[in-house]
């Protein structure tokens, strides 16, 4: 393990790692492992980048096709509500943890 002097340090890191590993190459597949779109840090008692990675979510899941349908996507303009929603679940959620902790 390499000696890093601070946390962003380690944490540039681990991303350079995660990309090599996981996002650059062809072979992850091959291996059996799912593929890796991007790589997001995340914290819990910061809540920073979690917007980033609810955007991320959104833009991936708005991309997928309905089953059968050929141009018909998965979410229709009524996906606003359930974003919401997902957005509320995920503070009920972090509210949970903080007290628990």
């Amino acid at each position: 393990m390499i000696k890093l002097k601070n946390y962003r340090q380690l944490s540039e890191h681990y991303q350079s790692f995660l990309y090599q590993r996981f996002i650059d190459t062809s072979q992850s597949e091959k291996f059996g492992y799912p593929k890796v779109i991007d790589s997001i840090e995340i914290s819990s008692k910061t809540e920073s980048n979690i917007t980033q990675l609810l955007t991320l979510i959104f833009n991936i899941a708005e991309q997928l096709l309905a089953p059968g349908g050929q141009d018909q996507t998965v979410f229709q303009p009524r996906f606003s509500a359930k974003y919401i929603y997902l957005e509320e679940a995920l503070e009920e959620y972090r509210q949970n943890r903080k007290h628990r902790f």
